[in-house]
């Protein structure tokens, strides 16, 4: 989100505050990959080409971590695959989505909310400068960061309330991937 301020004398000048990472169009609420209560999934994911500010081995390993993070607190395995398009699949890709300084990134819900040929798909918006960690400060979005919470959305969570959440609807560019809290382990357990 952008914001103009006018100043003392007149002159328009940008202040950058948070940003959403997508639009949620849908009210939706999904039961996850395995169905209720059924407790684990085994699925695949590919990933696509990568942004011009990170090589493809940057994106991999955020993507990576990403998975990781979730994979350590749910029992749900994540193969990389070279197909697009299976089913139980996370096909992961960088296009254009509105331009820089909109949506960041939208991620589909799994196959008990969306058809199964873009459940879990996840998208990330081209033109925005991606990095991996915080070396840019506010320049860059961090990949991994970002993914988490996407992957979050396609494993079948929506937007938290609690602002130090990784599924909290707005990132900073400042804000740097660490580690999943606490409300989105809580959620994802639940779930």
């Amino acid at each position: 989100m952008k914001r103009r301020l006018r100043s003392q004398h007149g002159r328009n000048r940008r202040r950058l505050i948070s940003e959403p990472l997508e639009a949620r169009r849908v009210l939706a609420a999904s039961f996850g990959w395995d169905g209720p209560g059924l407790g684990s999934a085994e699925l695949t994911y590919t990933v696509g080409n990568a942004p011009s500010s990170l090589s493809q081995s940057e994106v991999d390993s955020a993507i990576e971590t990403a998975f990781n993070a979730w994979a350590e607190v749910v029992d749900i395995s994540f193969t990389e695959v070279n197909q697009t398009g299976l089913r139980d699949s996370i096909d992961i890709t960088f296009t254009n989505i509105d331009g820089r300084g909109g949506i960041l990134a939208q991620a589909y819900f799994p196959d008990d909310v969306n058809r199964a040929r873009i459940a879990g798909d996840i998208e990330f918006d081209l033109a925005e400068v991606w990095e991996v960690g915080n070396s840019q400060g506010r320049q860059a979005f961090d990949l991994a960061w970002v993914a988490t919470h996407e992957i979050g959305h396609a494993l079948g969570l929506d937007h938290s309330r609690e602002p130090g959440a990784v599924l909290a609807a707005y990132v900073s560019p400042n804000q740097q991937f660490v580690s999943l809290d606490s409300d989105d382990i809580g959620e994802i357990r639940e779930l």
